[in-house]
This record gives C-alpha cells, structure tokens and sequence, in this order.
C-alpha cells in the first residue's frame, strides 16, 4: 500500500500541473509600464535629479516623493489613449509630459479575462529640455526602458 501511494501521489500532482498549463498565466498580463530615463545632455549619461514628487494628473496616487532618481516608471492608462505625467522639482519647477499610445483589447480567457497591449508610444507634449523615444513599446515590469529625458541643470 505504501508503495502505491508513493508512486500515485507524483504522478497525480504531475497531472494536476500538466493541466494547468493549458490556462495561460493571469498575472502581469498587460504591458502598460513606461520608463524615463534622466540624462546629461551631450555625453548621454545617466543623471540623478531630485524628485519632490512625480504622480499622473487626475490620480492621487505618487510614484516618487522626496528622492533623487536616475529613473521613473510610470504605469500608463489603458483605459485611455494618453497619460499625463507631473515632475516636480525643488524650486517650484513644474514639467509635465503627455505620452499617447495606441490600446488593443484581447480576450484571453474565461479565467483571465481581457489584456490590454499598447504599443506606438509617442510624446504628445512636454515642458522639459529635451525628451526622446528610445522604445515605442511599454513593458511589463519596472526593467523597461522607453524614453530619455535631458536635464541641463
């Protein structure tokens, strides 16, 4: 009896996992995350600027406060098809930066539900120096890198 139970309990859990690889993986499903880089301009390299606050207008929420930062990752709207986003800096220096994207809505099933793909990100406007679009495709995660901004300060 101790055998089969031996052999029966592996073989059961392999099963039960085999099965569930039939179901995609819900989590992280959309890849609605945006990377700015902060940058010297003229030798390209990375620049820490001291952040009093970086949030999305219209939303309460801060994604830095108080820090110095060589990046800023941003999630983006995919319930829209633009994100406004607020630097400010000590001083009272106020940038702002609209980023527009297209979104593509796909079923993925019963247990998931729907993602959201964006893609062509641009920038619609901006206040800084110099802003540029190294990737025009968002990620998933906070290794994406997707825009440079300039600082001459």
């Amino acid at each position: 009896m101790f055998q089969i139970k031996r052999f029966l309990v592996p073989l059961i859990s392999c099963i039960i996992a085999a099965s569930c690889l039939d179901e995609p993986e819900c989590v992280r499903i959309n890849n609605n995350v945006a990377g700015f880089l902060l940058k010297t301009p003229g030798t390209n390299e990375s620049k820490s600027v001291r952040f009093l606050e970086v949030s999305i207008l219209g939303i309460d929420s801060l994604f830095v406060e108080r820090k110095n930062v060589k990046s800023v990752i941003i999630p983006l709207n995919y319930f829209s098809t633009e994100t406004s986003i607020r630097f400010v800096r000590p001083g009272d220096v106020i940038d702002t930066v609209t980023v527009g994207y297209k979104v593509q809505t796909q079923f993925i099933s019963e247990d998931c539900g729907e993602r959201y793909y964006l893609s062509s990100l641009e920038v619609l406007h901006h206040t800084f120096d110099s802003i540029r679009v190294i990737s025009d495709l968002p990620g998933k995660d906070n290794k994406v890198k997707n825009f440079e901004i300039f600082f001459d300060e």
